[in-house]
């Protein structure tokens, strides 16, 4: 089954818990990379650590001579908190007893008084490449070593370096508790772009000049699990007719009510902008998305290099597996509605079927492109044992203002 006009909608109120995590994707750019790099702030483009060059610059190979091989590990820790608190005019219908944010309600549906909520994530959770399936890490620090080794080699008297290094350039994932205020916003979302072959070659033109490409296959992911509701005038004036209207049928409505009332009064159950509507999960994947890296680097000096790197953008055409589970409140409502003509009717216009199953299963496909990227940097020697690197960068994540699912 594709995705329909009803999961739609539903998918769109989840647009915020995903792609708030594009608004942090920088964070989460080039973790787990090389963990020298990192502490220097992927300031690097100039003189990368050891093998990271395949990733970071691929013009700087053609310093290492012979053959060798790297090891990574690393450990880190990913969580961060939220706040939720209401607005001067916060309010839907008239109705602002947001279980949420509200600390006394008061009558008719309205809040006494607000107060300020906060969620934490628990812990890290990761998409299991292949498998297409979060693992819940326990909480605190993850060790982990970084993928497989890197390698490179460079015969004698040849200016060519080959190399090639696993490495996922984009990676983040958390996981809440089940009864945490932030599962609205995602109760467990991952991101996860691994650069599973990685052919590289570094040349020198010069003893000053040398220029580097890096060819990379890759598999992104995306995953998250989410409760769903939304707040507004639409769901709080069903609210509103349920409780105010439909009270003296007491869940039995009838000719007149089905007709005016659009079957509202037929359930005993009412959807209202504060009413968990489902719950959603999603993984999708991409398991070959290419793109490329090219690489300058100038040492006219032992003490100051300079280098800069173009990373192209990737197209990623992702297919998956969705899972929509509706609350029993939303069932009875939406079933009450359809069971009456007009409110069939309503249904029809407004895209939503006259009779919602308890569980909907189906295919999402998704378009977009990881962003292409620039850096270029300098670094100086100061002392033997001490240098300062500066780099500045430009990723294009504009390209994700706007990701449709299918």
């Amino acid at each position: 089954m594709r995705l329909n006009h009803y999961i739609k909608r539903v998918g769109l109120a989840l647009g915020a818990s995903v792609f708030a995590l594009s608004a942090q994707a920088q964070l989460a750019t080039n973790l787990l990379i090389d963990p020298v790099a990192m502490s220097l702030g992927n300031a690097v483009t100039a003189s990368p650590p050891g093998l990271s060059g395949v990733h970071f610059n691929p013009a700087a190979l053609a310093n290492i001579k012979g053959r060798h091989i790297q090891f990574n590990f690393l450990a880190a820790m990913l969580e961060f908190e939220s706040e939720y608190s209401a607005g001067d005019d916060y309010e839907f219908f008239g109705y602002s007893d947001d279980p949420v944010v509200c600390e006394q309600p008061g009558e008719n549906g309205s809040c006494a008084k607000f107060k300020t909520t906060k969620s934490k994530t628990r812990g890290i959770s990761a998409i299991i490449p292949l498998r297409d399936r979060f693992l819940d890490l326990p909480p605190g620090p993850l060790v982990n070593p970084l993928l497989l080794p890197s390698i490179a080699i460079r015969a004698p008297d040849s200016k060519y370096t080959f190399a090639s290094g696993i490495s996922a350039p984009l990676a983040a994932g958390y996981y809440r508790d089940p009864d945490d205020v932030g599962n609205f916003m995602g109760q467990r979302v991952g991101l996860l772009r691994v650069n599973y072959l990685t052919p590289s070659v570094g040349f020198d033109i010069t003893d000053e000049l040398s220029v580097g490409a890096t060819i990379n296959f890759a598999y992104q992911a995306l995953g998250f699990e989410s409760d769903v509701r939304s707040p507004n005038d639409l769901t709080g004036m069903l609210r509103y007719l349920h409780e105010s209207v439909c009270t003296p049928f007491d869940g039995e409505g009838n000719l007149v009510t089905d007709i005016f009332l659009f079957g509202l009064c037929n359930s005993d159950d009412s959807i209202g902008p504060f009413s968990k509507l489902a719950d959603l999960r999603l993984v999708e994947k991409d398991t070959l998305s290419p793109n490329f890296h090219l690489g300058v680097m100038w040492e006219p000096t032992r003490d100051f290099s300079w280098g800069a790197v173009f990373q192209s953008a990737a197209q990623v055409d992702m297919s998956g597996q969705f899972r929509v589970r509706s609350s029993q409140e939303i069932r009875n409502a939406i079933n009450a509605i359809g069971s009456s003509p007009t409110g069939a009717i309503a249904l029809q216009i407004l895209g939503i079927p006259v009779n919602i199953p308890e569980e909907q299963m189906g295919t999402v496909t998704q378009r977009f492109s990881f962003p292409a990227h620039f850096q270029t940097g300098i670094k100086y020697r100061l002392f033997d044992q001490v240098g300062l690197s500066f780099d500045v960068g430009w990723s294009n994540y504009s390209e994700w203002d706007n990701i449709n699912l299918r």
